[in-house]
């Protein structure tokens, strides 16, 4: 990455990313299933990005919720999250770096938050 990105741009293009794998491979049966458990269990729940550093220090937070199968457009802050996510910086750089790999190959981005499994070194 050339240039480094803002927490909300880089957080932007995450989500976008995100959106577009659900939407180009809902057909396949794991993302039909991932979408199927998003909406089951969150749908129109507010989420909390939690975006950390290496030391996992506390860096933003980013707001979204999921609705009709996509995640709405991010907001600055923390708005009474139903659900909150803590997502490295490092692994959303490389998710943006490498969006083309990502959107291609959507079971490459991390949905372990689906199972409330949340590792936080991500």
């Amino acid at each position: 990455m050339n240039e480094k990105l803002t927490n909300k741009t880089l957080i932007k293009y995450y989500i976008n990313i995100c959106n577009y794998a659900l939407f180009r491979h809902r057909h396949l049966p794991l993302l039909n299933g991932i979408l199927a458990g998003i909406n089951r269990i969150y749908s129109q729940d507010t989420i909390t990005f939690i975006m950390t550093g290496e030391e996992n220090e506390q860096l933003a937070y980013f707001s979204t919720r999921f609705v009709d199968g996509m995640f709405t457009p991010v907001v600055e802050g923390e708005h009474s999250p139903d659900i909150k996510l803590k997502l490295r910086r490092s692994y959303l750089e490389d998710v943006v770096e490498n969006a083309d790999d990502y959107m291609a190959n959507p079971t490459k981005l991390d949905w372990d938050w689906l199972t409330g499994e949340v590792k936080p070194e991500k």
